[in-house]
């Protein structure tokens, strides 16, 4: 029986402000073993955060670092540290841990990325693309996903998301509060 990928639950969860100024703030903040999702002025990248560092694929300079980003999502299976620049030119932040604080309902979604041709990179990297232009760059070995796959259009990546139902106080009707990142998993199209 096919579902609309949605799943409800509840669980424990907390959220706490952080204040970023500087690229060590960010690595001193981050969860433990965790992808991170870099929005840029320029491009999309995404990688993992290794020894305090932002390990992915470099194209021509380190363009990861505060004064580039827009927004940035830091997470694994258990937080995430959310950063993204106000229109006055400095960053809000937030950390989101999932197992302490209140109960609340959760719903779990998969988004589909970008991709549906794949092309291998230094035998570590692989690069999703789309015939309009749109191309993401991601550490292969770690995703388990292999070239061949995407390029049969057996499986698609997808991010696992946690969205965050709070009410609102005045009507009582309930609405996404928050949403973070999870995990990055294959999709395969149900039968």
């Amino acid at each position: 029986m096919k579902t609309n990928g949605l799943l409800y639950s509840k669980i424990k969860s907390s959220s706490d402000p952080i204040d970023i100024k500087s690229d060590g703030d960010i690595l001193e903040n981050t969860p433990e073993n965790a992808w991170f999702i870099a929005y840029l002025y320029h491009r999309v990248v995404i990688g993992r955060i290794e020894n305090k560092q932002f390990v992915y694929y470099k194209q021509k300079e380190q363009d990861v670092t505060l004064s580039k980003i827009l927004k940035l999502r830091v997470f694994n299976d258990n937080a995430e540290l959310f950063v993204w620049r106000t229109n006055l030119g400095g960053y809000n932040a937030r950390l989101r841990k999932d197992g302490t604080g209140e109960e609340q309902g959760v719903v779990y979604a998969h988004q589909v990325l970008f991709g549906t041709k794949a092309e291998l990179i230094d035998n570590t990297y692989l690069k999703l693309t789309e015939e309009r232009g749109t191309e993401i760059i991601l550490p292969l070995k770690e995703l388990n996903i292999s070239e061949e796959d995407v390029n049969n259009h057996q499986e698609r990546l997808c991010i696992h998301t946690r969205s965050y139902i709070g009410f609102i106080e005045d009507t009582g009707q309930a609405t996404y509060v928050d949403i973070r990142f999870v995990e990055f998993i294959k999709y395969q199209e149900e039968k």
